[in-house]
Order: structure tokens, then C-alpha cells, then sequence
């Protein structure tokens, strides 16, 4: 995506890395192995080619952004010191990034655990996004991936509302702030790599 085009809403890349990797073992899987490369360096590299910037969103600073990892931390929405689910991150990049920039920035998630969403993500979300809806997040036949999405400034209001109100479902409040769904082909682009038996599935794929 050449970023000229999208002028003059920014586009802020939002790594979703706050999961807790229980069902690994409660390994860090953002460090996970896959093919000679470890599962961040996948997404960041992907959200980077698609964004003006990228953030990394997740309940502490994770130790494997290190000094020399040029990408800011933002702490996720944790009503009561508990960890809500990407909803939460969701709401903390999105509100850091009505703040830095204003209201016309969008923000373009992606979990840490999905090396292979597509490159055209950003592409194919903001056209729907422009087409009309606050939020665009992508459909891979009958299954949802609210993870997989841009949220525009515009959401930020009904997004503060909804989880003040004690709704943590992502699909229940993108619905209910009125998304679009952005049809994808290839399922396997939304591989999360949850478990090992994921993750040896995941090694014989490509990733583009």
C-alpha cells in the first residue's frame, strides 16, 4: 500500500500482543518459532509495509521489543487491573492514536499469533472503510476474524461506551457500531497459531 494514497487519514498499524498463550503452554508466543523467523517479526514487518506507523499493544511492555526495536508500547484498557481480550487493546491504540493524531486516524489490527494475513489487508479493509461504516474487519467464508481489522477515530465513542457497559465480545461491538465485513478467499490467512499442533500445521505453509 503506497502510503500517499492514503492521504489524509493515517493509518497506524496495531499489533494485538496481550493473549496469554495458555493453551501453549503459557509460552510467549509472540517468541515462537516458525520457519527460521520468530512469530512478531512476521506481523510487525506486514502491519510496517502496510502503515504509516505501527504500535505494539499488550498488558506489560514485552521484554522482546528490547532497546533497539523502534516501535512504541501501548498498555492495553484493563478495567480493575483485568485483562479484557483484544477489545481492550483494541480501545488503547485506538485511543493513543485519537490522541497523537486526531480524529481522522485509523488503526489497523492484527494478532501477534498470524504470520500469514494477507499484505492487501489494509488495502481491502479502508476501501470498505471508505465505502461507508466507522469499522471494516474481515470475513473468511462463514467465520468472523474481528481481530483482523480497521477501526476509524470516529468508533472510538461507541467503543469507550460498549466496554464501559461491560461488553467484551469484539463481533458484538463492531456489529453493533456498525461494521462492514470485508469477504477474504484463502482461509488459512487467518491461521492463529494457538497450540503446537497449530503450530506444525503452520510449517508447511508459505508465508507471503
Amino acid at each position: 500500500m503506497s502510503k500517499s494514497s492514503r492521504q489524509p487519514n493515517l493509518l497506524i498499524g496495531t499489533l494485538l500482543a496481550g493473549g496469554k498463550g495458555r493453551r501453549f503452554g503459557y509460552r510467549d508466543k509472540a517468541q515462537i518459532e516458525l520457519n527460521g523467523r520468530v512469530l512478531y517479526e512476521y506481523a510487525l514487518d506486514k502491519l510496517a509495509k502496510q502503515t504509516d506507523d505501527v504500535v505494539v499493544v499488550s498488558s506489560e511492555r514485552p521484554d522482546w521489543m528490547g532497546q533497539d526495536l523502534k516501535v512504541k508500547w501501548v498498555k492495553d484498557v484493563m478495567p480493575g487491573g483485568q485483562s479484557i481480550g483484544p477489545v481492550g487493546g483494541i480501545l488503547a491504540a485506538l485511543s493513543d492514536a485519537v490522541e497523537q493524531y486526531g480524529w481522522d486516524v485509523r488503526v489497523l489490527t492484527a494478532p501477534v499469533d498470524a504470520p500469514f494475513f494477507p499484505r492487501s489487508l489494509g488495502d481491502k479493509l479502508i476501501a470498505a472503510l471508505d465505502a461507508g461504516g466507522p469499522i471494516a474487519i474481515a470475513r473468511c467464508g462463514d467465520r468472523l476474524h474481528p481481530t483482523f481489522g480497521v477501526w476509524s477515530g470516529a468508533a472510538l465513542g461507541d467503543l469507550k461506551a460498549l466496554v464501559s457497559s461491560g461488553e467484551r465480545a469484539l463481533y458484538r461491538i463492531a456489529k453493533s457500531i456498525g461494521s462492514v465485513e470485508v469477504v477474504f478467499d484463502d482461509p488459512d490467512a487467518f491461521l492463529n497459531i494457538n497450540t503446537p499442533e497449530d503450530l506444525e500445521r503452520a510449517k508447511a505453509f508459505v508465508v507471503n
